[in-house]
């Protein structure tokens, strides 16, 4: 409590609190009244101006580049791989080397060449970034686990696709990271791949209805010739889509479906035939070699991802449709009769594989579909050597036998039969 002693006669006042000016910043403008404010135009802003430091005076100071390249070899040194964070949460698919890191890079770099896996490197900063012919991305970084740089820590990570396809790619490239070697990648030919001794093959898969116990039973529903002209009917209708995931979906159900070994040996040579030689109802092969010719706005990153799949399945059912039909013995006939193959398909085909440096895979397709029709009509040769085909081929080649077995191989094989042809 506050007591006044008595027989004090002056009165007692209250304190006040003793005010002082406040300096505002001196760049902030001045308050304006709704009086004063102008009838046309825009209102000055009402507070403090922004600061001229930051982000708004300049972006490219605070992002971060990477520099991949698409050399032979993953070049990285030990000393400048980065420690594992403390508590950073490494993938389960991991593993811990004991190695010097420019052997473990070394390593993984022949691997993916000899699995025939698109893979560009960042080496300063130890990571590479890696495509299978699935289309399943994944990523690849080097971490120091000790002071010293040992162990090497080699850690693999989805970014997209296939869970199991990456599942297969990921364990063969820690494998070969670890010193095994690594095991070529299959053709994409639609021929069965060897296992277990050289020479050995499965045994061909027989589906329920060409059980004998089976043939004499009826089946409603429609026939298998109903069937893939309703499956490609479907597909063939996505791919004309105004959205370019149903488009993505359509192009990869015709490669499914002119792949003998993903559906049947009848419905991938019918499902070709209608790709290749024209169909009744849709222009499925126009709209193929349109995709291919597609060049999109680079500033667009979500759509680049978009038409690089696009791409990719475009030119692997060409590869497919183009390998079924030589096989059945259609595409001779028709390299030379129909104006398709030497105005779109053939200039197509070689501009993708002049582009290997951006997607060796997509290459490895263009060059199988050259392979089917140079091995199918001597008409094909002139056609390649018109649009400077042989020396495309030769390009691919190299760079295929530093980055790419199955590219390698098909575009000697194309060369070899060009050779030959003269």
């Amino acid at each position: 409590m506050f007591s006044v002693p008595k027989g004090n006669s002056r009165d007692v006042e209250e304190e006040s609190p003793f005010l002082r000016s406040v300096a505002v910043m001196g760049g902030a403008p001045k308050l304006t009244p709704l009086s004063a404010t102008p009838k046309f135009g825009k209102a000055p802003a009402i507070g403090l101006p922004k600061p001229k430091i930051g982000l708004s005076q300049s972006r490219t100071s605070f992002t971060v580049t990477q520099e991949w390249t698409s050399a032979a070899a993953w070049d990285v040194k030990s000393e400048d791989l980065e420690l594992v964070p403390v508590d950073f949460p490494l993938e389960r698919t991991h593993r811990e080397i004991r190695c010097d890191a420019s052997e473990v890079a070394k390593r993984i770099s022949d691997s993916l060449k000899h699995l025939s896996i698109d893979a560009k490197y960042d080496n300063e900063n130890a990571k590479a970034k890696c495509k299978t012919m699935e289309c399943v991305k994944f990523r690849i970084r080097l971490y120091a686990g000790g002071e010293n740089g040992q162990p090497v820590v080699v850690e693999v990570q989805r970014r997209s696709g296939s869970t199991s396809s990456f599942m297969r790619s990921c364990r063969a490239v820690l494998d070969a990271a670890e010193g095994a070697q690594a095991a070529a990648a299959a053709p994409q030919s639609g021929a069965p791949k060897a296992i277990g001794k050289p020479g050995k093959f499965p045994p061909p898969m027989k589906s329920l209805g060409a059980m004998k116990c089976l043939q004499s039973v009826s089946v409603p529903g429609p026939t298998p010739e109903e069937e893939a002209a309703m499956a490609f009917d479907s597909a063939a209708s996505l791919c004309k889509s105004g959205k370019h995931d149903s488009v993505v979906l359509g192009l990869e159900s015709l490669c499914n479906l002119t792949d003998p070994l993903k559906s049947s040996p009848k419905t991938s040579i019918q499902v070709s035939k209608w790709v290749l030689l024209g169909h009744e109802t849709h222009t499925t092969r126009d709209d193929i070699t349109a995709i291919l010719n597609m060049v999109p706005d680079e500033e667009e990153e979500d759509l680049l991802v978009v038409f690089g799949q696009q791409k990719h399945f475009a030119v692997m059912a060409l590869a497919n449709a183009l390998d079924m039909c030589a096989k059945d013995g259609c595409l001779a006939s028709a390299v030379t009769e129909q104006s398709w193959f030497e105005s779109s398909l053939v200039p197509s085909l070689l501009a993708i594989l002049k582009d290997a440096v951006d997607s060796a895979s997509n290459a490895y397709a263009a060059a199988r579909g050259l392979s089917s029709l140079l091995s199918s009509s001597n008409a094909t040769l002139p056609m390649i050597e018109e649009n400077n085909g042989v020396e495309t081929l030769k390009m691919a080649h190299e760079f295929g036998l530093q980055n790419h077995d199955l590219l390698a191989s098909e575009a000697a094989g194309c060369l070899e039969s060009v050779k030959g042809s003269h």
